[in-house]
């Protein structure tokens, strides 16, 4: 989505390392060793880092994620519980809840 985003805005990130764990590109950050791009379900710890949204077009960057299943399968009690209590807990603890003051949440999708 960011590498979409930067092509958009004809922007050339010069991208030093890619890493699947959002931890390591923060211990560099801790380090001065550069910027990192990590998705807002990272949590960020100490004070060591300054966090920021990305926009384009003054858009926040961002998808929703899904809980799906077959409708046409059974639902047993455990699993209405769990996409409840998922639910729930998320919207309490979702680390990047701290970014809806300073940018735009993403849009509801429609269908």
């Amino acid at each position: 989505m960011f590498d979409v985003a930067c092509r958009l805005a004809h922007v050339h990130a010069h991208t030093v390392l890619e890493a699947g764990d959002p931890q390591s590109l923060l211990a560099l950050v801790r380090a001065a060793r550069g910027i990192a791009i990590v998705p807002s379900t990272v949590a960020f710890t100490g004070r060591k880092v300054h966090v920021a949204p990305i926009l384009h077009a003054r858009a926040s960057l961002g998808m929703w994620g899904w809980i799906v299943w077959d409708p046409k399968r059974f639902l047993p009690a455990f699993a209405r519980s769990f996409i409840g209590e998922f639910v729930e807990y998320t919207g309490r603890t979702y680390p990047g809840r701290e970014f809806e003051r300073r940018a735009p949440p993403v849009p509801r999708p429609t269908g």
